[in-house]
């Protein structure tokens, strides 16, 4: 999806072409020397043309490199600190990285008679050893227990931080006398990296819809989003027109957000600042209506020697039309955008076995591909 596709597409450059460009210097070429020598006849030489054609290239390249400059100045185009600078007038800022939390058990190889210290900023890794988190505060293993737990923040903010599994993290890298191992008990959760130019402008983009002292459901989806990078799409309901507001959010990853994540977006949500005084909020996973992606696909005979290369192309296009089945709450399944991919990415024929086409999906539900399998059945001729 391109960023603010609502928006029409602009150029600057408007009709102008290389092409028309260099068929322009001829002409231009030849009205100024008509006119100095006082003639109609003017013959371009090869080598008057090849200096015209090469300074319509420059004269191109240039209008490119203001084209690009000018669209900097607009919300659909701008990048980097250019959109900071556009944001700045509403007044916005990018969002930062943020850092994955988790809960980490530090276990003794036996009972101390006193009790064993955790000093605040201890760290522990995988077997990786390339991302770490720290203890958050100071802790001790009381005199009779053998282990304790301990809130951990990534030390480096990012999605990267999210990536582990339940006691992957089982390395102390800052050895603690008596302590024998550690493990995280919960898979992070949290980390989000550094907000992209295409999140930022939408949310720009969508800063308008605060203009409203009634809880418009438009402004809740701002402040859901703007509470962290990690959610992706929002659906705000009411049940029966009530004051009830039931908040159902996606996380980019499709995981499901924790209970302390959740709890932590409806405290924010209840500022107020941003709740009207009698709206009720409760805030909640999104529903997932799971299907099993299931299709086969032949190719063409004339195109039978790239079947490894088209292979992977149909695997990718499979990823992708999932991701996108996946990307919108209440999205129906569309049978027909996964052919269409698939056949694009280089397959003949498609017959998609699971799921059904047009299942209903629901205002606070997502699509959810739970398992996929794809099988290739041979060639056609054209």
């Amino acid at each position: 999806m391109s960023r603010l596709e609502q928006i029409p597409d602009v150029s600057f450059l408007g009709e102008t072409t290389i092409a028309g460009l260099k068929e322009k210097a001829i002409e231009v070429y030849k009205a100024e020397y008509s006119k100095l020598k006082n003639t109609d006849r003017v013959i371009v030489s090869d080598e008057i043309k090849a200096i015209l054609d090469t300074a319509a290239q420059i004269f191109f390249q240039l209008a490119e490199v203001a084209d690009t400059k000018a669209r900097q100045n607009l919300l659909k185009y701008a990048e980097e600190n250019y959109l900071d600078n556009l944001a700045a007038s509403k007044p916005l800022t990018r969002k930062k990285a943020e850092y994955a939390y988790t809960t980490v058990q530090f276990n003794l190889s036996a009972e101390r008679p006193r009790v064993v210290a955790i000093p605040k900023g201890t760290r522990v890794t995988s077997q990786e050893g390339k991302i770490y988190f720290e203890t958050e505060d100071y802790a001790e293993v009381e005199v009779g227990d053998q282990s304790v737990l301990i809130p951990c923040r990534c030390t480096t903010g990012g999605a990267a931080g999210n990536k582990f599994d339940i006691g992957e993290l089982n390395i102390l890298s800052d050895p603690i006398p008596y302590v024998a191992s550690v493990t995280n008990i919960d898979a992070p959760t949290g980390g989000a990296d550094r907000e992209s130019d295409d999140d930022f402008a939408e949310r720009i983009f969508n800063s308008r819809m605060l203009f409203s002292t009634a809880g418009s459901l438009d402004a809740y989806i701002y402040y859901t989003k703007e509470f962290s990078s990690l959610v992706d799409d929002v659906k705000p309901v009411c049940p029966n027109d009530t004051a009830h507001v039931i908040i159902y959010i996606t996380l980019k990853d499709r995981t499901r957000a924790s209970e302390s994540f959740l709890r932590e977006l409806k405290e924010y949500l209840e500022n107020t600042e941003i709740k009207p005084l009698t709206d009720q909020i409760e805030v909640k996973n999104v529903e997932r209506v799971n299907y099993k992606l299931e299709f086969t696909y032949k190719l063409y005979s004339s195109d039978i020697s790239k079947a490894e290369e088209i292979g992977k192309a149909v695997s990718d296009a499979a990823e992708k039309y999932k991701d996108w089945q996946s990307d919108k709450i209440g999205r129906d399944i569309n049978t027909q955008e996964l052919i269409a991919r698939v056949k694009d990415a280089g397959a003949a024929k498609v017959n998609v076995i699971s799921p059904i086409d047009g299942l209903a999906v629901n205002d606070t539900q997502i699509a959810f591909c739970e398992e996929t399998k794809i099988s290739y059945e041979g060639r056609i001729d054209e």
